[in-house]
């Protein structure tokens, strides 16, 4: 295989450091073939179309039901489907904020850990767990807010089984700030690779993607994983 692939080195918030080998590869892959990130009425295209950006949409809802696989009942958001106003701890989250690209300085002078837990806490309840929770965010801030089901949680080595524990997620989601960061040029990398493939895709969404497949022990993904591991042991030099 060429040396151009992309391999991302991950520490998680427990245990031993990890790395998604061809990690360029498996985000073309995740992009073309997974059901909520490609064609018509998927859950990228409907992030990709900006609805709203300050208040979530029963299409916000439907969205996440029809390709993420969330099964979230559209009754547990009527509170905020129904409200004719913007929702101020959502209009608190600039639209521009990069998780990654952010710089610290900035991070810390506009508050933003801040204001992302008052996010969590506003959304995150009864039925609305952390899964659930970020798909729905996300669509609202694609640039800023990852989705954390429980597969990126399991990548991570963390639990977010509690509906109601925002500050897990909050923990979580700094600590995937920092992975970013660490990772900004092979995220880059496979940013240009799947813009030339006719995917824009934030590199926030990039990395939960990739953290997704790797949790994955079954499926396609984790075919296509095997698959490039086979490869890179057949194509790794022989030492004499």
């Amino acid at each position: 295989m060429s040396d151009q692939h992309v391999h991302l080195e991950f520490v998680p918030l427990h245990g031993e450091s990890f790395t998604i080998a061809y990690a360029d590869d498996l985000a073309e892959f995740f992009f073309r073939a997974n059901a909520s990130a490609s064609g018509e009425g998927s859950y990228d295209e409907w992030t990709l179309s900006a609805h709203d950006p300050n208040r979530i949409t029963a299409g916000d809802i439907t969205a996440v039901n029809r390709t993420m696989a969330a099964r979230t009942a559209p009754k547990r958001w009527t509170s905020f489907t129904e409200s004719v106003e913007d929702a101020g701890w959502l209009s608190a989250l600039d639209l521009g904020w990069d998780l990654f690209a952010m710089p610290e300085g900035e991070w810390l002078r506009h508050g933003v850990q801040t204001r992302l837990g008052d996010a969590f806490k506003a959304v995150m309840g009864p039925y609305r767990g952390a899964a659930v929770a970020t798909k729905v965010l996300h669509i609202k801030r694609p640039r800023l807010i990852p989705v954390c089901d429980s597969y990126v949680a399991r990548t991570m080595c963390v639990q977010l089984w509690d509906s109601a524990d925002w500050h897990s997620l909050l923990a979580l989601v700094v600590h995937l700030r920092k992975q970013g960061r660490a990772n900004a040029e092979g995220l880059r990398v496979i940013r240009e690779r799947l813009r030339a493939a006719g995917f824009e895709r934030t590199a926030v969404r990039i990395l939960d993607a990739l953290l997704w497949m790797h949790a994955g022990d079954s499926g396609p993904y984790a075919a296509f994983s095997a698959w490039l591991a086979l490869q890179e042991e057949r194509d790794r030099p022989t030492r004499p």
